[in-house]
């Protein structure tokens, strides 16, 4: 199925022109983001068409839109734009390497599309974003040394025609010594022959460095502004990752999603029985609604939480000793004191209403508790299976009893036509006959009750428009 995919668009890539329209491109991008379950194997096929447009600017250039189409979509929707992180994560970690190839030939228009990636935050963390904008920036020097590439290779071709007249020069001696001074094994001709070499290494890095000089002069300048401008595009990176965030972190990794977990739920104690789907919903819905009542809460419960944490120690054993009934009252030096030193949260809050929002706050949380260790209970009993192979397996035998009961079919047939009887006849009457109802599935048990209550509150809401109808007409 994964090739199929891939076929697909690389089908509608081919139908694409190179002079494609805005609509066509954002028609393949929504099509593109629609299939993003099959991301695996659309991206590469992405990237690949990318790569092939690498001498062509036109059709590179739609390649970019495209790409550009699926990572800005839906962006004003913030259900659909989390759905599609995955995708565009994806597709972000694979244009590094087919940046790095196309190089040079990387359109200047990227930069507005680099900007809004980084409006946006695309790639929903500033490391991959800023990988990808220095692959961009070094395109960028890599064109100008391509341009100052000519005045170097005609430098590089005198040192080197140079170097080459220095060191023939000293050869020529040396090969006009007899043989017998080249195979002597005494010490003393073998330091002779050290200090010559040496000499002769000197001759030649002296002489390279009466041409180096005339060269160099030539090649600071084109070396010093390139320079200048990869300091200035790393200190721009620099500060644009520090602005966004000073320490970012690791992006989330989806791999180890697909690596099989061992639970052990016997470990537990509790013994495995069917579970339905529908018993999940109970505490489900009850952890959902309770926790918008628990963040309503949960501002004032950490302000008393700090407020209490900061007292002082002497304050807090003062109130213990009142409460316990070893001190009875404060004096009024004492009181103005404390009074200075208690925050103003403490001395303006309502003790009852705060001590009434604590407790239903502890409520909140006690019953989200429950709910919770419902829903693990039923995940260990149900041991994670809730019939899903059992449905796969009567979705895929439907298909075989259907071939089966044809080929059964196909032989009876042919023997009542071997008879001499006419199966037409027969077809017709059977189609004339009501049809037979199959035996309803065993793993399927639908909530009829949800319904019946709908049923009844739509006839007491009928009840209650009618009676309000009747006194409307009494009245008038």
């Amino acid at each position: 199925m994964s090739s199929s995919w891939g076929k697909k668009l690389e089908k509608k890539l081919k139908a694409l022109a190179d002079t494609a329209s805005k609509e066509s491109i954002q028609t393949l991008a929504n099509w593109i983001a629609f299939n993003r379950k099959h991301a695996s194997t659309l991206v590469p096929v992405l990237i690949n068409a990318l790569l092939q447009s690498k001498n062509n600017t036109k059709r590179q250039w739609v390649c970019w839109q495209l790409v550009h189409g699926v990572l800005v979509m839906e962006r004003e929707n913030s259900s659909k734009w989390g759905k599609l992180s995955e995708l565009r994560v994806a597709l972000g970690e694979a244009l590094q390497p087919a940046m790095e190839s196309l190089g040079s030939t990387m359109p200047d228009q990227l930069d507005k599309f680099l900007q809004e990636w980084e409006d946006y935050n695309v790639f929903e963390g500033p490391s991959l974003l800023s990988q990808i904008r220095r692959l961009y920036q070094n395109k960028n020097n890599q064109t100008e040394t391509d341009i100052t590439k000519p005045k170097d290779i005609s430098s590089q071709s005198a040192i080197s025609r140079s170097s080459v007249e220095e060191t023939t020069k000293p050869a020529e001696p040396t090969t006009a010594e007899p043989a017998a001074t080249t195979t002597s094994t005494t010490v003393g001709d073998e330091s002779c022959q050290s200090k010559k070499d040496d000499a002769d290494q000197k001759d030649q890095t002296i002489n390279h460095s009466s041409v180096l000089p005339m060269t160099s002069a030539a090649n600071t300048s084109s070396d010093d502004v390139s320079n200048q401008k990869q300091q200035k595009d790393d200190d721009a990176i620099k500060t644009i990752s520090a602005t966004k965030s000073p320490s970012p972190q690791k992006r989330n990794s989806f791999s180890h999603l697909n690596q099989p977990v061992e639970y052990d739920f016997e470990s537990k104690g509790i013994p495995p029985g069917k579970v339905e789907s529908r018993e999940f919903l109970d505490p489900c819905k009850a952890i959902t609604t309770l926790q918008i009542a628990r963040d309503v809460r949960t501002n004032t419960a950490v302000e008393i939480s700090t407020a209490m944490a900061n007292l002082p120690e002497d304050i807090i054993e003062t109130c213990k000793d009142l409460k316990s009934g070893q001190l009875k009252e404060l004096d009024t030096a004492m009181t103005n004191e404390f009074s200075i030193r208690i925050p103003s949260v403490l001395i303006d809050m309502d003790i009852n209403e705060e001590s009434s929002n604590l407790n239903m706050y502890q409520d909140i949380v006690q019953r989200q508790q429950k709910a919770r260790e419902k829903l693990i209970y039923l995940l260990l009993k149900s041991r994670c299976q809730f019939g899903s192979t059992e449905a796969a397996r009567d979705f895929y035998e439907i298909d075989n009893v259907a071939e089966n009961l044809k080929k059964r079919k196909e032989k009876l047939s042919d023997a009542l036509e071997l008879e001499g009887l006419d199966t037409t006849e027969t077809t017709n009457k059977n189609s004339q006959q009501q049809e037979q109802e199959l035996a309803p599935l065993t793993w399927y048990k639908p909530d009829n009750d949800d319904d019946d209550d709908d049923d009844n509150k739509s006839e007491e809401i009928d009840q209650k428009i009618a009676s309000i109808e009747n006194k409307k007409q009494r009245t008038a």
